[in-house]
């Protein structure tokens, strides 16, 4: 997980506004995604060692 974690943040700092992903409704840039994980992460932080996320597979999985 830490490679993916350090893809997000390198591809957030050298292209922020860059499209991390986009769907036919919308699209979210490398620093918008970064954001969202951040504030994931920072949610996650006392959970249990093992949790389970449904994400609705659009690019606005979270908000």
């Amino acid at each position: 997980m830490h490679a993916v974690f350090e893809a997000l943040s390198r591809n957030a700092a050298a292209t922020p506004q860059g499209v991390a992903f986009r769907d036919d409704a919308t699209q979210i840039t490398w620093a918008g995604l970064a954001a969202k994980v951040t504030r994931l992460a920072a949610v996650l932080k006392d959970a249990p060692d093992v949790v389970a996320i449904a994400l609705t597979g659009g690019a606005d999985w979270w908000r």
